[in-house]
């Protein structure tokens, strides 16, 4: 004869929720990340120019802008590929950036986006209306995509935390590299 505990059988019932719960967090937490789409790079170099063209930015002022960006772009990048070494110490002024945390997983479209955002709307932090808005607008566009491939929330939240420490990073470097003096310049072709 079978001896019936109710209780017991309340207990092992309360904790098949809470196993499934931890199965599916440890699940997630062990994803691989999604690979870096290379057409992420393309739309933002299209956009560069659209937004230099709209700006009505000068030349040298313009070629800054794209080498910062682009640095944003590239270090976002480069946290999850160990063939894309570090740009810092390689060029002038640019001495360290922020890394990333050796225990921590990092989506690096992710890192990229936040350091681009931080950079360019530092950069374009006078800029129209309208450019102000297409930033965003990309922006949101491109990250609302990516998490839809179900990256998980504290991959998420460390990728946002670095790119925005490397975007600070990176103007920061702009600051010391003259970018300002530069800005207000009236270019004269010759």
């Amino acid at each position: 004869m079978r001896d019936a505990n109710p209780r017991g059988e309340h207990r092992h019932r309360r904790a098949i929720p809470l196993i499934t719960a931890a199965l599916l967090a440890s699940a997630a937490c062990a994803r691989p990340i999604p690979p870096a789409d290379p057409q992420f790079v393309s739309e933002w170099m299209r956009h560069y120019y659209g937004l230099i063209r709209a700006e009505r930015i000068s030349p040298p002022v313009a070629s800054r802008v794209l080498a910062y960006a682009a640095v944003a772009l590239y270090e976002g990048l480069a946290t999850a590929s160990p063939r894309l070494v570090s740009l810092a110490g390689k060029l002038n002024g640019l001495d360290s950036l922020p890394r990333p945390h050796p225990d921590r997983r990092y989506d690096p479209i992710l890192v990229a986006l936040a350091a681009e955002r931080a950079v360019l709307d530092s950069l374009f932090v006078e800029g129209l209306p309208a450019t102000r808005a297409a930033l965003a607008t990309l922006t949101d566009s491109l990250e609302t995509a990516r998490l839809a491939l179900g990256i998980p929330d504290g991959v998420r939240a460390d990728s946002r935390d670095l790119g925005q420490r490397l975007g600070a990073a990176i103007l920061v470097w702009a600051a010391r590299d003259g970018f300002e003096e530069t800005r207000m310049k009236p270019f004269r072709p010759r």
